[in-house]
């Protein structure tokens, strides 16, 4: 009887020895933190990797494993050294984050921190904040897309993240939204993303906040575009029409023009004669910014801007 207790309590030791062997051989997770999102239209499949007849691993004192059968799924950004920014090959969509970003400083490599974002998302504000060991980045923006189910509009938020080494990597699979069941336009939708990333180096704990917020928002797909300039009796100089996609970088006003209507021709099922104009005041620089969208094929509509420079007299 004893000989057999002092084999139990020996075979009981093996297997703790055992399990602590097992947990240092295991890897320490990798020090990433949620930098912002990839936006797509489209949602990013995976291809099944468990086959029919597939033997399920069994690890850790008989419990299943099942890492090995779900592993992580990422796609890696590549820096691109012309445009100084970070894209992810063969992957369509619209960046909206802020990571670490290399630059050139007159020869001399330094690290920035950086804002990437893409054709279709309208910024309503990005800022950073620097601390003692601490950094917050809020970030915000908003999409407009065409409602109704013949555009089929549809968005995805696919989480990007950055590495401690500078890596940027997306998580595809993230969730959606879709504009199908929309009929009228203004916000439908809004989605924030918010984490807190501590670590400690040397005894210093250093923590970084981000928020994202991405606002979404109905609009029917202008049509035509004019300019009217009117002069100081209200009276109209000239009035000058662009297809949405033509709207041009620059636009010259007549010297007698006082202001300007801005009228958006934009369509909707119930009212197919709808208009949407908005004043246009001269800047205190004889110059304004004024901004249109049209739409992609994607449904999602892109905003360009227009400087109006009006003569010094």
């Amino acid at each position: 009887m004893s000989k057999l207790k002092i084999i139990v309590v020996c075979a009981i030791l093996l297997l703790i020895l055992a399990g602590c062997q097992l947990a240092q051989e295991i890897p320490a997770q990798e020090d990433a933190r949620l930098a912002g999102v990839f936006i797509t239209t489209d949602f990013i499949d995976w291809p099944q990797d468990l086959q029919v007849g597939q033997v399920i691993p069994v690890r850790r004192w008989g419990r299943i494993d099942f890492s090995d059968l779900f592993p992580t799924r990422r796609i890696y950004a590549e820096f691109d050294e012309e445009t100084r920014e970070f894209v992810f090959p063969d992957v369509e969509g619209i960046p909206f984050f802020t990571v670490n970003t290399p630059c050139d400083r007159g020869g001399i490599l330094d690290v920035v921190v950086a804002m990437h974002g893409g054709e279709g998302i309208s910024t309503a504000g990005n800022h950073v904040f620097f601390g003692d060991n601490a950094t917050r980045v809020e970030m915000e923006g908003t999409i407009y897309a065409i409602p109704g189910s013949q555009a089929r509009s549809s968005v995805y938020f696919n989480k990007v993240f950055q590495t401690a080494g500078g890596t940027v990597f997306m998580e595809p699979g993230g969730g959606g939204f879709s504009f199908h069941g929309s009929e009228t336009e203004g916000s439908v939708f809004a989605q924030t993303l918010t984490e807190t990333h501590t670590t400690t180096v040397n005894g210093v704990e250093t923590t970084n906040e981000v928020s994202i917020t991405i606002n979404l928002s109905a609009m029917f797909s202008p049509e035509n575009i004019a300019l009217l300039e009117m002069d100081n009796d209200s009276r109209m100089v000239r009035r000058t029409s662009f297809a949405p996609d033509e709207m041009p970088e620059t636009f010259y006003l007549d010297v007698q023009t006082a202001y300007v209507i801005l009228e958006t021709h934009r369509p909707r099922p119930d009212d197919p004669e709808r208009v949407v104009r908005e004043l246009v005041e001269r800047g205190w620089n004889n110059n304004q910014w004024i901004s249109t969208f049209s739409a992609r094929d994607n449904g999602i509509l892109v905003s360009s801007p227009t400087e109006l420079i009006w003569p010094e007299s």
